[in-house]
């Protein structure tokens, strides 16, 4: 959605020493409105993970499919160097394993086998949310998607959604780790290889498509499936286009 907006520029590269002070009238509401709106879905997600499993997965396909154009629009700015558009494809071929390490957009289990509580599964939420925060930063292969992939997104919901304190310390301190660590890395993309960047998001975001199709596979026969798959690719598409305008 940020590069969707036209802002994932502006908000990777206000995070600098000497851009923040400068940027805060634009990073304190985005910051505010970030939290108020994970915190105002996030039971309403985990509701919806239980119960609408399969309709949610469309309406995250019809976002994704509908950010492609916008996308491809950033990535082939200027000539497209063999090299980047190289990239892009090696990203796709990493999303599309991806999808065979998942055997649904929604695993009921992840990685994780151990004792919830213990302090193994303390490490495992901090790397995974460490993951999830690095992914974040790169559009199409979403935090949540990790979290999902990992088995840890509904913990992570419930925690949100109920308070649980000591479980969302561990995922806030993964996800400072993973931010600090990813935004330093994509910096120095977009300042000296941006449409490297753009066609890696590129291969991204398409292939993130194939972590979704099993689910997608099972809802094929529902009108009400597509109907909303179509509603979110028009939502998608018209944000994008206005940015790009």
């Amino acid at each position: 959605m940020a590069v969707i907006l036209n802002i994932y520029d502006k908000v990777l590269l206000a995070f600098t020493k000497a851009n923040i002070r400068k940027n805060l009238p634009f990073l304190i509401p985005l910051g505010l409105g970030t939290l108020i709106g994970i915190y105002s879905f996030s039971q309403l997600v985990t509701n919806l993970l239980e119960d609408h499993r399969i309709l949610l997965t469309f309406a995250f396909g019809g976002i994704i499919l509908g950010s492609i154009p916008a996308i491809f629009l950033r990535a082939k700015y200027g000539r497209a160097k063999g090299k980047n558009i190289l990239l892009g494809l090696m990203a796709f071929v990493f999303m599309v394993a991806l999808a065979y390490i998942s055997t649904s957009a929604f695993p009921e289990s992840g990685l994780f086998t151990g004792e919830v509580g213990q302090p193994t599964f303390y490490l495992w939420l901090f790397l995974a949310s460490t993951l999830a925060m690095v992914a974040m930063l790169l559009p199409g292969i979403s935090g949540s998607l990790v979290l999902l992939i990992l088995g840890a997104y509904p913990i992570a919901m419930e925690a949100i959604a109920y308070f649980q304190w000591e479980i969302l310390f561990v995922l806030a301190l993964g996800l400072v780790t993973g931010g600090y660590a990813g935004i330093k890395g994509i910096q120095n993309m977009l300042r000296n290889h941006p449409q490297a960047l753009y066609f890696i998001i590129l291969g991204l975001v398409t292939g993130s498509l194939f972590i979704l199709f099993p689910d997608i596979k099972v809802g094929l026969e529902s009108p009400l499936n597509f109907a909303v798959l179509f509603f979110f690719l028009a939502l998608s598409f018209g944000f994008g286009r206005k940015s790009t305008s």
